[in-house]
């Protein structure tokens, strides 16, 4: 119990990687040791004086002068062809005997070669690991034996809480970072006028028993994307929170993109299996249009030779190409 370690308020941490994990793992570390020496590194052209200021920083442009700076040394940061063995030897090598490494990241960023080595010399006093690579380690790695090496079994999201969140916060962050509509006033009201309207779609075309339960899709244009049908709803059942950026069902994805990749002019799409639609889209013929309301409709409808499910995204240039031959 009595072994040797310093209180967090009196440790220099050292971050490899300063992207939203990061930050909000610097954000909680400030909410108990506000005036901890953290230092962080990136490349250059990714330095965020912002955060500096904000979370009181303090940048590091040389890496293995921070490592030999610090208490604990963690890496946050994605793993890339850059990051690959970003805690190399020459890393491992300038640490201190008493300082240590915790990696939460990606395995492959921490060299376990040169890791294993500086850990069996005390090069440092410790390494928490969450990841490895290989992983999992083969039985007879020398790592399962170090007495200061920690390894962690890598399921800190397995709880239902955890799945919960990611499957309800994942999805708003996405459509943020791509310009969806959600950071601006004016397109947060265009987009809910627009949900508003595509849910009464929904329920109408449920209401004159055009749906198919839960198959098929409406969507409407908006921004860079659309919002469609969400799967596994019913249609009469669909409120406008329930609309999606992209749905369930990989088929809508690929046959709705395409059609709106070939016409710009398009707003929406409704995609329906009626019985009237499906017999006409049967007729070796086609559409023809012979009443004087169906000539509305002449020269105005694509046709497509239908092979199978659209499950593949190589069909989308094909779908496009029909719909422009119009």
């Amino acid at each position: 119990w009595n072994c040797p370690g310093k209180p967090l308020t009196e440790c220099k941490i050292a971050i490899v990687g300063l992207g939203m994990i990061a930050k909000e793992f610097i954000d909680e570390i400030r909410r108990i040791a506000p005036d901890t020496t953290i230092l962080y590194h990136v490349p250059e052209i990714f330095r965020d004086m912002d955060a500096e200021g904000k979370f009181k920083l303090t940048y590091c442009q040389d890496l293995v002068h921070m490592a030999s700076e610090c208490d604990v040394m963690m890496p946050l940061c994605p793993l890339n062809k850059h990051t690959e063995h970003i805690i190399s030897a020459d890393v491992l090598n300038a640490m201190r005997p008493d300082a240590g490494l915790i990696n939460m990241a990606r395995g492959k960023v921490v060299d376990t070669d040169a890791l294993t080595k500086a850990l069996q010399e005390n090069k440092l006093a410790y390494a928490i690991l969450d990841t490895t690579y290989p992983e999992p380690l083969p039985e007879d790695h020398p790592l399962w034996e170090q007495s200061n090496c920690f390894i962690l079994p890598h399921f800190a999201t397995n709880t239902m809480a955890v799945r919960k969140a990611l499957v309800e916060e994942i999805q708003p962050i996405v459509e943020e970072h791509f310009g969806l509509g959600r950071s601006d006033e004016k397109l947060r009201q265009q987009e809910q006028a627009l949900r508003h309207d595509l849910a009464v779609a929904h329920q109408l075309t449920a209401k004159h028993n055009m749906d198919m339960l839960v198959w098929n899709h409406i969507s409407a244009r908006f921004q860079t994307g659309c919002l469609i049908t969400p799967g596994r709803k019913l249609w009469n059942q669909i409120r406008p929170e329930d609309l999606v950026y992209s749905s369930t069902n990989v088929t809508a994805d690929i046959i709705h993109s395409a059609i709106y990749d070939a016409r710009p002019d398009i707003k929406a799409i409704i995609h329906l299996h009626t019985p009237a639609a499906t017999a006409v889209s049967c007729l070796e013929s086609g559409f023809v249009p012979m009443t004087q309301d169906a000539a509305y409709f002449y020269n105005k409808v694509a046709h497509y030779e239908w092979d199978g499910v659209s499950d593949d995204a190589s069909e989308g240039p094909a779908i496009t190409a029909a719909v422009r031959a119009m």
